[in-house]
């Protein structure tokens, strides 16, 4: 949703992935296509071949093999399939104490910001359900059908989360020095170390020890949230559900 009104309160930025929702976005989005279209978990291979190589690959072209399992579909129908899938698990699927922290930022006039590095196939169109001012994530090239291995024009992770802040706040003659004023930063993740660092005042879901002690060695003031999980809080849970994710077993 556009806002024409730039004169904000404060700004909230939030994380998506393990942040607002409990889940590896991309990982339960795997498991939606596999169930709707069991045949594709073939293309996994192709990813699960350069795991092994990750960091010699990296991220980036990680995620472009990843979404081989797209492989052959047309624009019109990965957008159908992005907004069944949000459709779905908006609003049960998210921590509904970190949404309400989210709606209480837009009643007071705060720029609310959603950044992802998830990709854009349906995160715009949780940032559209949100109502948020902005989002952010990982744009993806499709012209026609997807190919094989899709171009990735803007992988929205780590340090290019600020990148595009910034370059979005001058685009909106917001003339506001980093960090921002009356803001908080909300995050699970030590990757979003910059985008913390981008906001006043940090609040940390289900944070581990080494986040929280790099927050505290940054001296950011901060706050925990530790909203309910919908599996156990140990090691081979987590394990174990982002595998049946990925293989798409896990019940929709």
């Amino acid at each position: 949703m556009e806002h024409t009104d730039v004169k904000y309160e404060g700004f909230a930025l939030f994380d998506l992935d393990q942040t607002l929702v409990p889940w590896d976005m991309q990982l339960l989005y795997a498991n939606w296509i596999f169930h709707k279209y069991p045949l594709r978990r073939i293309f996994l291979l192709l990813f699960l071949c350069a795991l092994p190589l990750g960091k010699l690959l990296g991220a980036r072209r990680l995620k472009r093999l990843f979404l081989a399992i797209l492989y052959g579909l047309s624009k019109e129908e990965i957008e159908s399939i992005g907004q069944e899938f949000v459709d779905h698990y908006h609003p049960q699927l998210f921590y509904t104490d970190v949404v309400a922290k989210l709606k209480e930022h837009l009643a007071k006039n705060h720029c609310v910001i959603l950044t992802s590095a998830s990709p854009s196939l349906y995160v715009k169109m949780i940032g559209e359900k949100l109502n948020v001012t902005h989002t952010f994530c990982t744009e993806v090239g499709i012209s026609g059908k997807m190919p094989l291995i899709p171009q990735i024009l803007i992988n929205n992770k780590r340090e290019d989360k600020i990148v595009a802040l910034r370059h979005w706040l001058e685009q909106e003659n917001i003339k506001s020095q980093l960090p921002l004023p009356n803001s908080v930063s909300y995050t699970d993740s030590s990757a979003d170390l910059p985008l913390l660092a981008a906001a006043e005042r940090g609040v940390l879901v289900h944070p581990s020890d080494s986040l929280i002690n790099t927050v505290k060695r940054n001296k950011q003031p901060y706050d925990i949230m530790l909203p309910p999980r919908p599996f156990k809080n140990t090691k081979s849970a987590k394990l174990l559900c982002a595998l049946k994710l990925l293989f798409g077993i896990y019940p929709l």
